[in-house]
């Protein structure tokens, strides 16, 4: 499964990316998603917080309400009380799967389509309903969002910001959603399975389960802000400097320094930082330390490893381990691997970060050698993680 939204990352950069939503009808390509997709999911996912959860409408449900505890082959665990697991569902309580990306390949592939798009880390959620009930009532999220419909329908119902780019801890219940009750939604639409919806952080939304079965996506991306570069500059680069060291005296009595002349060191301090924020450089660090810091879970792929003489497909897709868009030439590490400076290696990773995705095909024309050669290298590159395989 792929994600197309039906343009190109710079485009939903420039003009989407933070600022109104995006429909995307048919998004999701390739193979159909099936409930017994869902079913590996469950069974791989102990019933506990923070990986299962549910939700009444009202709360979370406390998780002896729908397990058991049993003992296997000595260790103590919880499984799903079916029966009551199953009536929680039908009276319209929503699964909450936090992490899916973490157990199942088919999701960590979208969430690195959806990750590109971005050029940022993204993580997914997973909400299962089968009751026409909304399932958190009108609320936004301190991050965006990418709802990837999977199975069955649900309505979405936004409204634009009334408090603007909230991050964490500036959450929707703080705020009153009454005034929005008598106005028209921005957007009122129905998803079907296969469509995405991008939803951008303090974007009011009601989301409501249509007709039975339904299971989509919440692929929250999970960006830097204004705020993290300067705590990194408070961790990194202020101790450096004296005016961030001095001491700030709070004495108020006689032959003390007063007041003024204690905020006499924050107003150095502030030309100090003012000169530490506007320095290219160590904002070229950060932008350094986030990019090298970068590090993909993916699948292992067993079949390049341990079936040697076995082909790559010429259709399947060759993807870069990186979410990020940039010139490999500045870089040294990709994926926490050190990167070939020379031969064919390095050619096959610069013209995969210059044009994109490539299939084993395109790639052999690029480099001008044999599809046997191609399968080699790609193999490789492969197996030390600075690519990966989709068929």
């Amino acid at each position: 499964m792929a994600i197309e939204l039906g343009i190109d990352g710079r485009q939903f950069r420039n003009e989407f990316s933070g600022r109104k939503p995006l429909l995307a009808r048919g998004a999701v390509t390739g193979r159909e998603f099936l409930l017994e997709d869902l079913e590996q999911i469950l069974y791989c996912t102990e019933p506990r917080t923070p990986d299962f959860s549910i939700h009444d409408g009202q709360g979370f449900v406390a998780e002896k309400e729908y397990t058991e505890p049993f003992v296997e082959m000595g260790v103590a665990r919880n499984r799903l009380a079916k029966i009551r697991f199953y009536e929680l569902l039908r009276r319209g309580a929503t699964l909450i799967l936090n992490r899916v990306e973490a157990r199942s390949t088919v999701i960590k592939q979208i969430c690195c389509d959806i990750g590109r798009y971005a050029s940022q880390p993204v993580l997914a959620n997973g909400y299962l309903c089968r009751r026409d009930l909304p399932s958190f009532g009108l609320h936004w999220d301190t991050h965006d969002v990418f709802a990837v419909q999977l199975l069955g329908r649900k309505r979405w119902q936004l409204y634009p910001p009334t408090f603007e780019l909230p991050v964490a801890g500036q959450a929707s219940r703080h705020s009153s959603s009454e005034a929005l009750r008598e106005c028209e939604p921005f957007l009122d639409v129905t998803l079907e399975e296969r469509d995405v919806l991008y939803v951008p952080r303090g974007w009011w939304h009601c989301v409501t389960g249509v007709g039975t079965t339904t299971f989509h996506l919440s692929i929250g991306v999970h960006s830097p802000h204004v705020r993290d570069y300067i705590a990194w500059l408070c961790a990194n680069v202020l101790p450096a400097r004296i005016e961030f060291r001095r001491t700030l005296p709070m004495h108020r009595s006689e032959g003390e320094p007063d007041a003024d002349a204690a905020f006499d060191l924050i107003r150095q301090a502030a030309v100090a930082l003012g000169d530490v924020m506007s320095s290219r450089e160590y904002f070229e660090q950060y932008c350094q330390r986030v990019l090298d810091s970068e590090r993909l879970h993916l699948p292992l792929g067993l079949a390049e490893e341990f079936l040697e003489s076995a082909d790559i497909g010429t259709g399947a897709t060759i993807t870069l381990s990186s979410i990020y868009l940039r010139d490999l030439s500045k870089f040294t590490h990709l994926n926490g691997e050190r990167l070939p400076v020379a031969g064919l290696d390095a050619d096959a990773l610069r013209a995969l970060s210059e044009r994109g995705d490539l299939s084993i095909s395109q790639l052999a024309r690029e480099l001008n050698v044999s599809i046997e050669s191609v399968n080699a290298i790609v193999k490789d590159l492969a197996a030390r993680g600075l690519v990966f395989l989709r068929s």
